[in-house]
């Protein structure tokens, strides 16, 4: 094959390449009932994540990594009110409440310490 056919045939493909990506946003999904109207992806929700609350004058929240309070506005909720150990805020008019992760604690502390000869308990016979 000669070069210059070469040139025109890869040409040739390039665009017919790049006319199918342009034009592929036109295809109509062969699954779809013909004259159904066309399925709209809701926008996509990003998640809040309540990391702490910290408590004073005014409480104040941590969600997301950003420090918020009472009426701010983050990934597109509204922050209405910050409790103990959550945050309730609205979202595309629905009330919603965050609760911070809480991991089990204990009570009581109990500190090891290492035994020592005198601590340790004597034998029989010493």
């Amino acid at each position: 094959m000669p070069p210059r056919f070469r040139i025109i045939a890869l040409c040739g493909l390039i665009a017919a390449v790049a006319a199918g990506r342009v034009f592929a946003g036109d295809l109509r999904d062969p699954m779809r009932p013909a004259g159904a109207p066309s399925a709209v992806r809701p926008a996509p929700v990003h998640s809040l994540k309540l990391e702490g609350v910290i408590a004073g004058e005014k409480r104040v929240a941590i969600v997301n990594g950003r420090l918020v309070r009472a009426g701010d506005t983050v990934a597109g909720a509204r922050i209405l009110e910050i409790l103990a150990h959550a945050v309730r805020y609205e979202r595309a008019g629905k009330i919603q409440t965050l609760t911070l992760a809480v991991t089990p604690s204990n009570t009581s502390v109990r500190v090891a310490r290492s035994r020592t000869d005198e601590d340790r308990p004597k034998e029989a016979g010493q």
